[in-house]
């Protein structure tokens, strides 16, 4: 039978062996408060939803994903507009 067994299913349990005794009280206060557990539920849904979203948003993963033919018409696009953006512009004069 271990500790957690032991204890009645309506008390938090907290393994306090490393913890001094006022540090046990303030765990047994915080995992006995509804209301932060609810605050920790929605820190660890949040966590988790972040995490999702910053692997939707990682570019490399999204690069890694496209087929390498894609690619190279990417690059080839990318360079065509380039050097049609970046070369100097001739302006005709006009003498009179």
């Amino acid at each position: 039978m271990s500790e957690e067994d032991a204890a009645p299913a309506d008390l938090p349990y907290v393994d306090g062996r490393d913890m001094s005794p006022a540090q046990l009280r303030a765990e047994i206060a915080k995992e006995s408060d509804p209301q932060v557990q609810h605050i920790e539920e929605v820190r660890d849904e949040l966590a988790g939803v972040v995490d999702e979203l910053a692997h939707r948003a990682d570019p490399r993963s999204w690069v890694d994903r496209i087929p390498p033919a894609v690619k190279i018409g990417l690059v080839a696009a990318a360079g065509v507009l380039a050097v049609v953006l970046l070369r100097p512009r001739r302006t005709a004069r006009r003498e009179r």
